[in-house]
């Protein structure tokens, strides 16, 4: 079974490897029975929580990232 867990961000530069770290220990935790993924979508933050998500990307293939071209506001 497939599982992802969902984090949006926006301007979550100070966050984000933390928080992506503890997702990621608990999948450990959780151990390999099931494949376990982390999918980030992010609101065009300026200040480089997309690029940080992508560094975290090269040594955790399981974690993804959708980022959008443009903020679009909290209703959209």
């Amino acid at each position: 079974m497939k599982f992802f867990v969902l984090i949006p961000t926006y301007n979550e530069a100070e966050n984000i490897n933390r928080t992506l770290g503890e997702v990621l220990r608990v999948f450990e935790e959780i151990g390999t029975k099931h494949d376990m993924h982390v999918l980030v979508t992010d609101a065009n933050s300026k200040d480089g929580t997309g690029q940080l998500v992508r560094d975290f990307q090269s040594t955790h293939p399981n974690v993804h990232l959708i980022v959008e071209e443009a903020k679009r506001g909290l209703g959209a």
